[in-house]
Order: structure tokens, then C-alpha cells, then sequence
């Protein structure tokens, strides 16, 4: 059995020889019951170890882990997070059964909007796994750092989000391992365990969702075909593309009420500084600054269905921080649709190819190590048409296949890969 069998037997196992999902449940109610710590607001100028710079930018004492900075897009200022070093999302996984299983920890993060959320088996920066902090090394790194690791099943390197992060990336890598014996937070889940976790509220951290988005669970049609069509759009895309932001020093005006304040035409967030203390952790206290969203966001993503084949309705992104100008996500996001206004246009062209109807709604939250409480509604839409639908402004529809590619190609981003990993459930016959 190849690999992709061992995916699509993993997808079907809600029961797998190892858990149920039952048990699986129970364990992960009980985490969350006992809320073993504590996140409290102590505002940014009495961080511990983070201050501002000489540049004037929020910045730890070792100049690791990342710093609150400025971006200007043509005259438009706002901030940013810089963190150079790529991080690791990754997971083990193992075949028991011929059912492919996955080693997911039941992860703590400060932001958390719930206190233990599903994550990758490893989910650290180059700075945690160098034990900057003083504590503990990650469990299971040694899995990924492998020199030629023969084993890796899938790795992309994959943008996080441009508005918040400059030119940020994270390595998203599944290796395969033997069975071994699971311990403390950790539990082997098969596909069909953990997307059955996705009917719960902010039950699936980002980072999980990221990883796992790159697993081919529909089949792959013409895959040659599907990437000739995507490169010609990105490279159409590139040429026509302009690099018009950069990085600018200093922050300290942004500051009011003792944290950042980032506010502008089109976005609104927050720097605020915190405490925590959280048992079972590579260290037990220490303080940061958190990304502070105060409102529901909203994602939604758009499937056509014509001629009894699916297609997603995608957007063009141009945010400060994409190191490649740009990525596709949803069809709509609340971050570049402040004005309702535009929301009900958009709405307005698609219905007007025939009734446009909601399936489903579900709430998963940003991820909890840079985002405080910070929770997206995941809205999908789909519409069925025999007409020939256009496209317009800034909107490309892509067929499963070449959503696929574009992920792997690294232009996907990571609201669409949120909304992708979650569609599995959702768009069952795509």
C-alpha cells in the first residue's frame, strides 16, 4: 500500500486500534477542565526581558524570537513582527495497520481561546529549539533534524500571514517513524480522528491545520495539466507585480495606554504584554507580547460547482509582509473588507449565477503563541451554475488539483490552507 492509500485508509478510521474517538474526547474535555495556566495582561512596559530598542522597535534582550517593527507601504505606516529564523511545524507519522496515524500534541498556548488545543507533534522556532528561554528542548525535534532524512514525506516551506508577520515562514514537514509509545499530551490520531476534531470550536490550532492541508485527501486529476495552469497565472501575476513596501524603524509612537496601537483605513490590531505561567511546558513563566484582534474575524470561501465538477473562488493578496509579492486566500476576509459595502457586492455578482447557499460555519482560532483570544469564523459557500461564470478584479478559480499545487508551490495562503484543511469535511464529493 502506498503512501496515499495509507492517507485516504487514515481518513476513513474514526476508530482506529490504538483510540477511539470517544476516548479521544474524554482526554481532550479533561485537558481543557484542568486549566493549568495562567495568561494576565501586564501591559508592555513591564515586560521582563522585552523593551524598546535603540531603533525604537519591541525586541527581547537576545535579540531572538522576533521584534514588534515598522512597515511603510507607500505613505502609510503600520507594524509588524519580524522573526527571520523559520520555524518548524511537524509531525510524526506512523503506519499501524496499514492506517496511517499522526503524533498530535495536545498543545497549551498563552493565546488560546480554549486552554489545549490539537498542534503538530512539533510546533517551535529556531530560537525554543536552541533553548534561548533557558528551559527545556522541544520533544521530538531530533524527528526533523535528520541530516538527508530519508523518511520525510512531505516538506514546503509556506508563508504565514503578510499582514502581520514581514516575509515570515515556517517549514511544514511530516516524517515517517516507527510506533513508539506515546506519553503525557501526545496521542497517535488517525485523518479521520482528527477532522472529526474540526466539527469542534477552536479545537485545531493553525498550525495543525497548516501541515495537514498539504495531505492530498481528494484525488489529484491531471495533476501536469493543474500545474502548467497555475504557473502560468503566478508568473502573469509576478511580472505584473510591484514591490512597494518595506521595513521602517521604530514603533514607540504607535504607543498608548501602555501597549501598541496599530490602526489604519483598512486594519486594526493591537501589541499588549502578558504573563504566563503554564505547567508541562519547555518553561513554566515567562513574559511576551501577544497580537491583539478585537473583533470576530470572518473567512469565507466561495465553491462554484458547473458541469458537475468543483471550483474554489479565490483572491489575489498583496500584504506588506509576502516575500513573493503576494498569495491566493478566501474569497473574502474582514482584514481587507472594513466597508460591509464591498462584502455585498461581492455577494451580488456571484448570486447573480443562481442561489448562493451556506453549508456550513466554524470557528477556529489563530494561533495561540502570537494571537490572544484572536477567533475566525470559517463561512462556506457554494453555488451550483451551468452558465460559464467570469471572473473579475482580482478573483481566479481553481479546481482541487490546482489548489494543491498552489499550496505546494507556496502561494496558498494561510487563511486559504485553514479554510483548505477544513473543506475535507465539508465538500465531500470534491
Amino acid at each position: 500500500m502506498n503512501i496515499n492509500e495509507n492517507f485516504k485508509s487514515s481518513l476513513k478510521a474514526l476508530d482506529g486500534p490504538i483510540h477511539n474517538f470517544e476516548d479521544l474526547r474524554n482526554f481532550f474535555d479533561k485537558q481543557n477542565e484542568k486549566s493549568n495556566f495562567e495568561t494576565k495582561e501586564i501591559g508592555i512596559q513591564n515586560l521582563k526581558e522585552w523593551s524598546f530598542d535603540s531603533q525604537g522597535n519591541l525586541s527581547h534582550k537576545s535579540g531572538k524570537f522576533f521584534k514588534v517593527t515598522g512597515v511603510v507601504n507607500e505613505t502609510l505606516k503600520t507594524g509588524i513582527l519580524l522573526q527571520n529564523e523559520i520555524g518548524t511545524l511537524g509531525c510524526i507519522a506512523s503506519r499501524l495497520d496499514g492506517i496511517m496515524h499522526f503524533l498530535i500534541q495536545f498543545k497549551k498556548e498563552p493565546g488560546n481561546i480554549v486552554s489545549s488545543q490539537l498542534s503538530p507533534t512539533l510546533q517551535a522556532t529556531i530560537s525554543n529549539q536552541q533553548k534561548v528561554h533557558g528551559g527545556n528542548a522541544p520533544k521530538y525535534m531530533n524527528y526533523f533534524h535528520q541530516n538527508n532524512n530519508k523518511n520525510v514525506i512531505i516538506e514546503k516551506l509556506l508563508p504565514e500571514q503578510g499582514d502581520r508577520y514581514w516575509r515570515k515562514f515556517n517549514n511544514n514537514i511530516i516524517v515517517l517513524a516507527d510506533y513508539f509509545d506515546e506519553e503525557n499530551e501526545f496521542k497517535w490520531m488517525t485523518l479521520g480522528q482528527i477532522y472529526e476534531f474540526s466539527k469542534i470550536n477552536n479545537s485545531i490550532n493553525s498550525c495543525l491545520r497548516s501541515v495537514l492541508s498539504l495531505i492530498p485527501t481528494k484525488e489529484l486529476i491531471d495533476e501536469s495539466k493543474s500545474k502548467k495552469n497555475v504557473e502560468k497565472i503566478i508568473d502573469k501575476e509576478i511580472t505584473n507585480f510591484e514591490h512597494k513596501s518595506k521595513l521602517e524603524d521604530s514603533v514607540v509612537d504607535f504607543k498608548e495606554k501602555n501597549e501598541l496601537q496599530f490602526i489604519t483605513n483598512n486594519d486594526k490590531f493591537h501589541i499588549k504584554g502578558f504573563s504566563i505561567a503554564i505547567k508541562d511546558r519547555e518553561v513554566s513563566k515567562w513574559d511576551q507580547p501577544l497580537i491583539y484582534d478585537p473583533y470576530l474575524e470572518k473567512y469565507i470561501l466561495i465553491s462554484i460547482i458547473k458541469k458537475n465538477k468543483r471550483y474554489y473562488l479565490l483572491k489575489k493578496y498583496s500584504e506588506n509582509g509576502y516575500e513573493n509579492g503576494f498569495v491566493f486566500g478566501p474569497t473574502y476576509t474582514d482584514r481587507t473588507f472594513i466597508d460591509k459595502k464591498d462584502l455585498n457586492l461581492l455577494l451580488k455578482k456571484v448570486e447573480s449565477y443562481g442561489n448562493l447557499n451556506l453549508i456550513r460555519e466554524i470557528e477556529m482560532s489563530e494561533e495561540g503563541g502570537r494571537f490572544i483570544n484572536t477567533a475566525v469564523k470559517h463561512c462556506f459557500y457554494e453555488i451550483s451554475t451551468n452558465e460559464n461564470f467570469l471572473t473579475f478584479d482580482d478573483y481566479f478559480l481553481f479546481d482541487q488539483s490546482e489548489i494543491h499545487y498552489l499550496n505546494c508551490a507556496g502561494y496558498l495562503g494561510i487563511e486559504a490552507r485553514s479554510l483548505l484543511f477544513l473543506s475535507t469535511t465539508i465538500y465531500k464529493d470534491s
